[in-house]
């Protein structure tokens, strides 16, 4: 009895002790966030980005044509997100690491989605702290997506918690360095235009915090329409027209239809086809492979219409760019080769990620009668060998080079159909 009451005794102190060690960590942990918020209190929230500095430099990645930056939600977790001058209200994903924040919700709203029709039901959260890396601490509203079924990671092979929109920007100037990956923060009451050079200023309109340019465009030998396009560092696209949008803007007679991107409410459908002409400012681009998108006659003819399409981020990054919120001007040198042929998609299919690091890989889209579909390779397939290549020596950014290559050329893949192995070859050619 003795020995049994002794052990008992041991295992009780044991046990306050291990509950007193939990209690002195959960107490450090509500100390550190204290302390943060106090100090927050005094003197680190400012009203813009900029704090007490005129000009701020933030590193970007640039992942599959977007630009990732590192934010901090509520001074605890590096969250990354895409930079998206297309977006006006920061937005976060509903994923893990965002729902461990358990930010405050304040009341739900209705959110627009990439074709302008459709729409999802998000939260707002108001006043949450935020900061970019290198930059002063704000308070913003946040908006909070609910469908977990969107899961914009896998498009781009790694982590991604939401969206930062340009509302964060408004009272400054953006300037994207695509060359050098930094984007720098400039106080515009400071700034001088006549620092910059061998830039051009091109006048924009800035509506709803989010840039647009008149451009010119030439689908047809003779035909040639005016056209206002968003600038949008979202899309990880040469361009897209809303072909409903101007009796000019008619299909060019060879298209390619299906899937032409990702947005928050879900799959973009639509047309890829050849346009003669993109011009804008001093630039030109010829015989551009773009997409083309149908609106919804409701939002033509509402209040709201203001585009025609969007100039994505595959024509911004071979540019140098400047965007002035407050004055509707926009400084933009081209660099070195931004005219030279972009490199398409010759498989007519689009490969995602997946699993607990996104090492592993997919088909997502497979476009009828590509070269894909007659390799006949189907949507579901996991990519387990591309050419020597096993998948974990793989990315996404390679897998889509290796798409893009030169007409004629065979991929060899090693796919996993259910359970299945099998060897495919796909020759490669161009969709349009």
């Amino acid at each position: 009895m003795v020995l049994i009451k002794y052990r008992i005794f041991v295992h009780s102190i044991e046990s306050i002790f291990m509950m007193y060690r939990q209690y002195v960590r959960v107490f450090a942990w509500i100390s550190a966030l204290f302390l943060m918020s106090m100090t927050t209190l005094h003197g680190t929230i400012y009203p813009t980005l900029l704090g007490e500095n005129n000009k701020i430099t933030i590193p970007f990645t640039n992942i599959n044509g977007f630009i990732v930056i590192d934010v901090v939600i509520q001074n605890i977790f590096i969250q990354k997100m895409i930079l998206d001058t297309g977006a006006e209200h920061t937005i976060l994903f509903p994923n893990q690491s965002i729902q461990i924040l358990r930010l405050p919700v304040h009341k739900k709203i209705k959110v627009q989605g990439a074709d302008l029709k459709s729409e999802i039901i998000a939260s707002v959260s108001n006043g949450a702290l935020l900061s970019i890396v290198n930059t002063a601490t704000v308070r913003t509203n946040l908006i909070l997506l609910e469908d977990k079924s969107f899961d914009f990671s896998q498009y781009l092979g790694v982590e991604i918690s939401g969206i930062v929109g340009m509302e964060l920007f408004k009272s400054m100037i953006l300037h994207i360095d695509y060359k050098n990956n930094t984007i720098t923060l400039h106080n515009s009451e400071s700034f001088n235009p006549k620092l910059i050079k061998n830039h051009h200023a091109e006048s924009i309109k800035i509506v709803d915090n989010k840039p647009y340019i008149t451009s010119t465009v030439s689908i047809n030998p003779n035909d040639k329409s005016n056209v206002t396009l968003l600038l949008d560092t979202g899309a990880g696209m040469t361009a897209m027209l809303h072909n409903n949008t101007d009796s000019t803007l008619t299909l060019p007679a060879v298209v390619v239809s299906g899937n032409i991107g990702k947005g928050i409410s879900g799959d973009v459908e639509g047309f890829s086809g050849k346009v003669l002409r993109l011009h804008f400012g001093a630039l030109e681009f010829q015989n551009l492979i773009v997409h083309f998108q149908a609106l919804d006659s409701m939002y033509i003819n509402s209040k709201k219409f203001i585009r025609n399409g969007i100039i994505g981020n595959q024509i911004l990054s071979r540019l140098d760019i400047y965007i002035d919120f407050m004055h509707d001007v926009c400084y933009i040198k081209p660099l070195k080769g931004y005219d030279k042929h972009f490199e398409m998609d010759k498989s007519g299919m689009t490969v995602f990620s997946f699993g607990a690091n996104l090492n592993q890989y997919y088909v997502k889209y497979v476009l009828k009668d590509s070269p894909a579909d007659k390799a006949d390779i189907r949507v579901g397939d996991v990519i387990k060998k591309m050419g020597f290549w096993n998948y974990r020596f793989l990315t996404l950014k390679n897998i889509s080079k290796k798409l893009s290559g030169k007409a004629g050329d065979e991929i060899h893949l090693t796919i996993d159909r259910h359970g299945q192995k099998i060897k495919k070859v796909i020759r490669l050619r161009d969709l349009l």
